[in-house]
């Protein structure tokens, strides 16, 4: 028979060793990468189950190689909430006893082979309506492992304190969310889903999309490297910019040195305040001269070195706005001046 001989067994079998060779045949099969290979096992499955029901001794219809089985199971595929899931267990659900826990079985296995849209809400509805989670599994279901894996991470994710549940159910649903979260969301739920991939590892695997953490650390991993790449990019402009004020910065000092030098410092020397020669200190400058006739009044503002050496001596005010040489000279053969005259000062002629 070709439904046994697909699951490795021989007309001596029962119930109970069919659904444990198909629950091992299933391990082996990529479900998403084969197809074609899920449905002949779930056909051989099935045709096996009638098999026995009937205790026929005779073939059953051959099995169909080719196209999906259009079957009680397939509606429970695509579930959109936990009362579609809980209404549609309910209509399927067989009243004979012995086809209720076959349907039961069924529905383990369908679970048992890994998430797929729908699941998140056949598997608490499951629990609910078969009492999974109430009860020591029966023995038509010792072989699903995961299924019961799955059941008792159920219990310890409902045991937890409210605030940790909350967290770790709202990751668990965003872990079967198709899209990605942004980089603030990955970086504060990153953690807790590596949390509940390691501590309910069978119940992500039931109602979870596979490899998804996997997915969420690389995504991670890539955005992390666009944000250096965008935090370097802006460090190495503003060390660019840096580099050019300090330029100009630089450009500009040695500008000034070489204005002050050219200048004599004279813009840093303190300035000090200017006062009008008395007579008596007016006198100073007429004695090694002839007496100063002058046509116009005229002052200079003199200004005297440390030695008393005339450094320098500008007209301030003049009545037509010529010099009157005689007056400068006579200034300049003053010198030196004695110590007791201010730095700067100003002269006016006539006395």
């Amino acid at each position: 028979m070709k439904f046994l001989d697909r699951l490795s067994l021989d007309s001596s079998t029962d119930a109970r060793v069919i659904r444990r060779a198909y629950a091992r045949e299933l391990k082996l099969i990529n479900q998403e990468a084969e197809p074609a290979a899920f449905q002949s096992l779930r056909e051989a499955y099935e045709a096996a189950l009638r098999w026995i029901e009937e205790g026929a001794q005779e073939l059953p219809e051959p099995i169909q190689e080719h196209g999906p089985k259009e079957g009680a199971l397939a509606q429970l595929h695509g579930l959109q909430s936990l009362e579609h899931a809980r209404q549609a267990l309910h209509q399927l659900r067989p009243v004979n006893l012995a086809d209720s826990e076959t349907f039961e079985a069924a529905v383990a296995a369908l679970l048992d082979e890994g998430w797929r849209p729908g699941h998140e809400y056949l598997f608490p509805a499951a629990c609910e309506i078969f009492y999974w989670d109430g009860r020591r599994l029966p023995a038509y279901l010792d072989d699903f492992d995961a299924l019961a894996g799955a059941i008792e991470d159920l219990k310890f994710l409902r045991m937890q304190p409210e605030e940790a549940r909350t967290n770790h159910t709202r990751v668990i649903d965003c872990l079967r969310d198709t899209g990605m979260p942004g980089l603030a969301d990955l970086a504060r739920d990153i953690l807790i889903a590596e949390f509940v991939s390691t501590r309910y590892p069978d119940l992500t695997y039931l109602t979870c999309a596979p490899r998804k953490v996997e997915q969420w650390r690389k995504h991670m991993s890539q955005l992390v490297a666009q944000v250096k790449a965008q935090e370097t990019g802006r460090l190495e402009e503003t060390e660019s910019r840096s580099l050019e004020l300090l330029r100009w910065f630089g450009l500009a000092w040695v500008v000034a040195w070489i204005y002050l030098g050219a200048t004599d410092f004279r813009i840093l020397r303190k300035k000090e305040p200017l006062r009008q020669l008395t007579v008596m200190e007016m006198q100073w400058i007429t004695k090694n001269v002839e007496p100063i006739r002058v046509e116009r009044p005229v002052e200079y503002e003199v200004s005297l070195s440390e030695s008393g050496d005339i450094s320098g001596l500008d007209l301030v005010e003049s009545q037509d706005g010529a010099a009157v040489s005689g007056v400068a000279d006579a200034i300049r053969i003053a010198a030196p001046y004695p110590a007791e005259y201010p730095r700067v000062f100003r002269v006016r002629f006539p006395i």
